[in-house]
């Protein structure tokens, strides 16, 4: 068995020279992860005086050609994406990169976050904003909005999801606005809580920038169609279509 030619721990890449794994200890101690590869095509983590490593549990900490090729898909896709929405994209919708949420590290984020803000403006992740300015002298290449986290929401307990949303509002009375609307149930933030005790400080901010109501979870087949189908109805029945084209912008975000 032999090491795994090179390896990235938290973005930060080592050469991890070819060696037997009898070898393990002696490379433990220079400061380098070594791998053992099983006959089964598995990796595992080798700790110098461990017998049974059939527990041991390697996380994704290594980097393979499977990855390049996924971050040109997702630039293809994302370009693709660009194409279907441009004409209405003033309008109704808004693609923006939340990069460090999908990504194992700063360095990956950022290349990834670059290749996005190629066909869009939108971006969540700082460390794409310093590499475009670093190595391509880009004062200023993506933008963003003020947003609220799960924390930021749970924080006020279950009995207190009204009142967070409300405190987003009130914290920025101009401009767009993300809040996070997933933390207890999507669906019930949407057709109650937005569509209704919210509803006419949604409507009252229409001319002040729109409210991104945002679901961050679950499956994408049933969460976003059943609650673009919610929208539909809570946005034409309560708020009034031209609220809906104009102002108030329901945009989804899945994390892979």
């Amino acid at each position: 068995n032999y090491c795994y030619y090179q390896i990235s721990i938290f973005f930060l890449q080592r050469d991890v020279w070819k060696s037997p794994t009898t070898d393990a200890g002696k490379q433990s101690k220079q400061g380098r992860l070594t791998l053992e590869r099983r006959e089964d095509g598995s990796f595992v983590t080798i700790e110098n005086g461990q017998g049974d490593m059939s527990k041991d549990v390697l996380v994704t900490v290594f980097e393979n050609g499977r990855l390049l090729v996924d971050y040109s898909l997702e630039e293809i896709r994302d370009r693709a994406e660009l194409d279907i929405v441009k004409e209405h994209k003033r309008k109704t919708v808004s693609i923006e990169a939340a990069m460090k949420t999908k990504n194992g590290g700063s360095w990956s984020a950022s290349i990834g976050g670059a290749a996005h803000l190629v066909n869009f403006y939108g971006t969540d992740a700082i460390a794409v904003l310093q590499l475009c300015r670093k190595y391509y002298a880009a004062e200023m290449a993506g933008f963003s909005i003020p947003a609220a986290e799960h924390s930021t929401i749970t924080t006020w307990k279950k009995s207190g999801e009204s009142a967070a949303y409300l405190n987003m509002l009130e914290q920025f009375p101009d401009g767009s606005v993300s809040v996070v609307s997933d933390s207890y149930d999507v669906f019930h933030a949407v057709s109650n809580i937005w569509g209704d005790e919210l509803r006419q400080y949604v409507v009252d901010r229409a001319n002040k920038g729109c409210v991104v109501i945002r679901p961050d979870s679950g499956d994408p087949s049933h969460v976003v169609v059943k609650e673009i189908m919610i929208d539909v109805i809570v946005v034409c029945f309560l708020f009034g279509a031209i609220i809906w084209y104009q102002h108030l912008l329901f945009r989804t975000t899945v994390t892979k």
